[in-house]
């Protein structure tokens, strides 16, 4: 039997995502980083079996992802892991949309690493949530369901960081805490 946590996706994979659903399943694994350019991701194919079982996904400099990606991947995907890093398409309304259904309670996340090289405003973000300020770059916040978060967020004049972490799941578990096979 075939068994890893985590499948690691260089960039122009050529294998179907199919395939790699199947793949996934078979080796019962919980975690796919999409270290690809031209994955040609859309919602449709992360409604596909395997990848619905995921526990993180993880999207790593692909510019070929878009808007609509962004505006439909947590309705589409049950994980609650989520590592997008160098996606450059992030729109911003995507990430205050993220915090808003973990707010009202619609979507269970555990935690988020974003970085995009994009000039984000912090107040735009926050503006109309429940969220509160500890320092300049950090807030907390408590949803519906009673889950405490804690929010990270950071920008020079190009480059947006954020972490957003859940009861303790700290968003570098994602990747760097277990083994991967390439």
């Amino acid at each position: 039997m075939l068994r890893f946590d985590q499948l690691r996706l260089f960039h122009s994979f050529s294998a179907s995502h199919e395939s790699i659903c199947h793949l996934l399943k078979a080796a019962k694994c919980k975690v796919i980083n999409f270290e690809a350019v031209e994955s040609n991701l859309t919602p449709a194919i992360l409604g596909l079996e395997g990848y619905q079982n995921l526990d993180a996904m993880c999207f790593e400099m692909d510019d070929t992802i878009g808007e609509e990606f962004f505006n439909e991947i947590l309705a589409v995907s049950k994980a609650k892991k989520f590592i997008f890093h160098a996606c450059d398409r992030i729109p911003q309304e995507f990430v205050k949309d993220m915090f808003e259904k973990w707010l009202t309670g619609s979507r269970e996340i555990d935690s988020v690493r974003i970085t995009t090289n994009q000039n984000f405003s912090f107040d735009d973000i926050i503006s109309g949530l429940s969220i509160q300020q500890l320092d300049k770059s950090t807030w907390t916040s408590k949803n519906v369901k009673g889950d405490k978060a804690t929010i990270t967020m950071r920008r020079n004049n190009f480059h947006f960081f954020g972490a957003f972490e859940v009861n303790e799941n700290h968003v570098e578990d994602i990747l760097y805490k277990i083994p991967f096979i390439e």
